[in-house]
Formats: C-alpha cells, sequence, structure tokens
C-alpha cells in the first residue's frame, strides 16, 4: 500500500492550527517525526508513505527521504494538490493507493484513482492511538510527565498483561469506529434516497483501514 499525506491540510488537525494560520518549522518537524513513528509500526502493510507540502526552495518539486517516509515539497509552479493529483494518477493500476485529505476539491479530483480517501480526523485518530497517547501530551513536557508516570502504574498494577496485544486492540477499536462511521456514511444516504452502488465498498474500505 501507498499512503499519501496532504501535508499541510492534515498538520493543521496535529498541531490544533486554524487555517490562515502559518505552520512553524518545528510544528511540521514534529509532525513528520510522528508520521516517521506510525510507518515503522505499520511497515508490514504500508510499503510506501509520502507526506506532501506546498513550496519549498526551488521552482520545481524536490523530495526527501528520512526514515522511510518521502517528503515532497510541491515546489512554486505547482500545488501539493497538484503534485498529489499527477501522481495518484501515474500509480493507477500498479498497487493499493490512500490519500489522507480534508480537502474536497482535491478528494474529487482523485477519487477514481484511489482506493480509499480517509478523512484527517480519522487518520489524527489512527496515528494518536497508535501510541496510546494524544497528539496535545507530545508538545508539553507536563503532560509527557504525567503519561510517564501512569506508565510506571501501569507496568506495576499489570505487569503480567500483554502490552503489545493492549496496544494493537486499541489500534482495532479506533478502526471499528472509523467504520462505523463508514456504516453510519452509507445508512444516511440510503436514507435520503441515494444510489447503494456506495455501499457495495464497504467491505473493501475495511479491509483498507485493517492496513492503515
Amino acid at each position: 500500500m501507498t499512503l499519501i499525506i496532504d501535508g499541510y491540510n492534515v498538520i493543521r488537525l496535529f498541531e490544533k492550527k486554524p487555517v490562515g494560520q502559518l505552520v512553524q518549522e518545528s510544528e511540521r518537524n514534529s509532525f513528520i517525526a510522528r508520521l516517521q513513528g506510525y510507518m515503522l509500526k505499520r511497515k508490514t502493510t504500508i510499503k510506501k508513505m509520502i507526506v506532501v507540502f506546498d513550496g519549498g526552495q526551488l521552482p520545481y518539486p524536490e523530495k526527501f527521504l528520512s526514515n522511510n517516509v518521502s517528503i515532497i515539497y510541491s515546489g512554486h509552479r505547482q500545488s501539493a494538490d497538484d503534485w498529489i493529483s499527477h501522481h495518484v494518477a501515474s500509480l493507477y493500476g500498479s498497487g493499493m493507493c490512500v490519500v489522507a485529505t480534508d480537502d474536497r476539491a482535491l478528494s474529487k479530483k482523485i477519487a477514481s484513482f484511489v482506493d480509499l480517501i480517509i478523512k484527517g480526523r480519522d487518520f489524527f485518530e489512527l496515528v494518536s492511538k497508535a501510541f496510546r497517547v494524544s497528539a496535545d501530551s507530545l508538545t508539553a513536557d507536563k503532560k509527557r510527565g504525567q503519561f510517564l508516570e501512569y506508565e510506571t502504574s501501569f507496568d506495576d498494577e499489570y505487569q503480567n498483561v500483554d502490552k503489545a496485544y493492549l496496544r494493537e486492540l486499541m489500534e482495532l477499536t479506533t478502526r471499528d469506529i472509523i467504520s462505523q462511521k463508514i456504516d453510519d456514511e452509507i445508512s444516511a444516504d440510503r436514507s435520503h434516497g441515494k444510489s447503494e452502488t456506495d455501499s457495495k465498498n464497504t467491505l473493501k474500505i475495511k479491509r483498507i483501514l485493517k492496513k492503515l
């Protein structure tokens, strides 16, 4: 699976940045670090992760590789949306492709070329739950200390519990929640008299979610 992230569109959820407020370099680096950690955890199913940002130092796209995550700056002559659109079209038919974005225009443009478009909020939940800690706690030393104290307490009280199993269980729970949201959206479409064609993709979507 290739997972492509619409960088500045999704990063605002992780860093709680309102639209119109510039993302700082430190915030971008923190976001990339989270993606790198997630890639390490999911490398058995996610074969390639690409995060795409607008702009960069040059007119044309630049590519960097950091801990198995490809970082793309689209350049001055095109937007990140343009780069993503062209890239997913070039990948069409060569393997599973998923894009994380909340951009409606981009989603509409690439819908026929990708296997799944996952909303930014849902992707945020997957990444956050994978580490059993919210993105907020990663940015505050005080909260980090509270989390470490909790981990120590957890180890003392539940030392015989399989922690790897618990982590996997929490990830699966998150995927179940997202799957239920998809089911609810399909049910809403049916209630509004929309075609049931979309509902036929439900099982496919759930299978993809398990790989994310």
